[in-house]
């Protein structure tokens, strides 16, 4: 019998003996092939193989040759109607899980459980072929292949059963059978039913403002480990209203929302301002690392978080992900995640975290193989990638681009009663906003009716300006530019405004903030005061080429001989005081000659 090449190429690659092809799932190949060679074997379909020929392959009383092992094994994968024939033939809830596998990575035996309500694997302690420690696959499951693994979910054991498929047979098949409906995006028009619906649309614009005027202010202190110093944070949310997800929440959920807009923020610098908030917070998203740099605010119940390396091009991934949402309709969370398993994305939104990694999940007891309490490579799925998929819609919800439809989350047990603070996440959808700033619509119209939060008038005599409202919001913003001079007049200020300037460049951006923070037009005095201010960065240059050396100021004789000795007339430039200039590149001779008269300069 001809092995086709295909499955000489399996057979090369993972170097299979005789005794290796007649375990694990060659029984159950054998029976089909039985069954099907016996009444299909006149059939006109091309199944890929030759079924007269098996019909008497099948008849043989002798061990099989490894040329037959190999046909028998592997070729119900190489043909469209020998897998359809195959998939008919099995067990239904064996071919459910197969169907699972031709798109997934593996499943856990406790991830079949929940697809189909039966445990695929059994205590043998005569056994421990398919998972050490005695643990084996169901003889129907066994044409997968299966290792064992660590895996904290599953309940109070150190370990799990994962199966697979080959990725060789996964890649074939995929050719001939039918995408699974969640490998597109599904989106229903009716709104799901849920606890909580937020959308930030009305009041986002005026909390946007206030939230960056507050961190660009610098009113927001940090500790050594860059987290917000608590008193600071509460500071904030006492000084801004900013409307949280739930309700009088417990404590790992009282402000999810402003824990994620000032990790956001907490990078936010002029360079990201625009002309309007749309545009910023393309600018914001696209252009800049914000988001991974907040990862580890969005994964604040984990210890450790700061310590590991996010990936900027994973966040960049995720970003061009989204921008493939439909602009309407209402997406599942499992419609989420199932995008990503069945097209095998595998985002890498943070660097690998292996045994030796420093996050660390702080309910974990001594009960469980991960001591001390570090959340190992495996674990990572559901602490760390499934948290921030979620955690990045919340994200998006914060900064007005997503809607969302969302339940309570039981925080008392993390690990048992939740894995992250974002598991009640149901449903998401995109809003007029999100589809805009993600590219998906050319235009956007800021909704009607949203009030001003200040508004203010630049004098066009003096460099003044008159708050007509919200002056309580505004002094924060202000005092970026200006001093104030009464309750609702302000005097703009050289020093205030250059003070955290170090080039023109700064400047520039500086004056970008200040035109779009008061959002009028610039009177021609402003306009002209800020041109001239710039010109001015021109007009007194530092002068590298010269070094000053000052003499004691009561040192008479070190005066005389100083003003005498030849050689040093000839390297001071000009002395004026008690001060000498010399040119760098006479420095070194300087300070020999001054060895040389007796004067060591340190």
């Amino acid at each position: 019998m001809k092995v086709p090449p295909e499955i000489e190429f399996i057979n090369v690659k993972y170097k299979y003996t005789i005794d290796m092809l007649t375990q694990d799932g060659f029984p159950i190949y054998l029976q089909f092939f039985r069954h099907f060679a016996k009444y299909k074997k006149d059939s006109p379909i091309d199944y890929g193989v030759s079924l007269t020929e098996m019909a008497v392959m099948m008849q043989k009383k002798t061990p099989f040759l490894k040329t037959e092992l190999l046909v028998l094994n592997f070729s119900v994968y190489f043909n469209k109607y020998l897998f359809e024939a195959f998939c008919n033939w099995l067990p239904k809830q064996v071919n459910t899980i197969l169907q699972e596998l031709i798109w997934l990575d593996g499943m856990t035996d406790l991830q079949v459980y929940n697809k189909i309500g039966k445990y695929i694997s059994y205590y043998d302690s005569h056994s421990s072929r398919y998972g050490s420690g005695g643990w084996a696959l169901l003889a129907e499951y066994r044409i997968f292949n299966v290792q064992r693994i660590h895996d904290l979910r599953h309940s109070k054991t150190t370990s799990c059963i994962r199966i697979s498929l080959l990725p060789e047979l996964k890649e074939k098949v995929k050719t001939f059978v039918p995408h699974p409906p969640f490998y597109h995006w599904v989106a229903q028009a009716e709104k799901p039913r849920a606890l909580y619906y937020f959308d930030a649309t009305n009041q986002l614009f005026t909390e946007l403002s206030q939230i960056s005027n507050y961190v660009l202010s610098g009113n927001l202190k940090y500790s050594s480990k860059g987290m917000p110093i608590e008193s600071s944070f509460t500071k904030l949310a006492k000084s801004i209203s900013i409307n949280e997800f739930y309700p009088n929440p417990n404590a790992p959920l009282h402000r999810l929302r402003l824990d994620l807009l000032v990790g956001c923020f907490k990078y936010l610098d002029a360079s990201f301002i625009d002309a309007d908030i749309p545009t910023f917070l393309q600018n914001f998203l696209q252009k800049s690392d914000v988001v991974p740099q907040s990862a580890s605010f969005m994964l604040h119940y984990l210890g450790g978080v700061q310590k590991v390396r996010w990936n900027k091009s994973g966040f960049q991934q995720l970003f061009a992900v989204f921008r493939t949402l439909p602009k309407d309709g209402w997406i599942s969370v499992d419609n989420l995640f199932d995008y990503f398993a069945y097209r095998d994305l595998k985002i890498p939104l943070y660097e690998e975290i292996s045994d030796q990694g420093k996050i660390q999940h702080p309910n974990l007891d001594a009960y469980y193989y991960d001591n001390p309490k570090q959340v190992n490579v495996f674990t990572a799925h559901y602490y760390v990638w499934q948290a921030l998929l979620r955690g990045s819609v919340f994200l998006y919800a914060s900064l007005g681009l997503m809607e969302v439809a969302y339940g309570n989350v039981d925080t008392s047990d993390l690990g048992g009663s939740y894995y992250s603070p974002y598991d009640g996440l149901s449903h998401f959808k995109l809003t007029p906003l999100g589809a805009y700033v993600l590219g998906i619509t050319k235009t956007y119209q800021t909704p009607a009716g949203i009030e001003e939060a200040y508004s203010l008038v630049l004098s066009k005599d003096e460099l003044q300006i008159v708050v007509k409202k919200g002056a309580e919001s505004l002094d924060k913003l202000l005092s970026l530019f200006c001093i104030r001079i009464s309750p609702t007049r302000y005097q703009f200020s050289d020093a205030v405004f250059l003070k955290s300037c170090q080039s023109s460049k700064d400047i520039e951006q500086k004056i970008k903030l200040f035109k779009q923070k008061v959002g009028v037009d610039l009177p021609p005095n402003w306009s002209a005061y800020f041109k001239q201010m710039l010109a001015n960065t021109k007009m007194v240059k530092r002068n590298s080429k010269y070094v000053v050396f000052s003499l004691e100021a009561t040192n008479n004789a070190l005066h005389q001989l100083v003003a005498k000795d030849a050689q040093l007339k000839q390297l001071v430039h000009k002395a004026e005081g008690f001060n000498l200039v010399v040119l760098s590149d006479n420095q070194l001779k300087f300070t020999t000659r001054m060895r040389e008269l007796g004067y060591l300069i340190e």
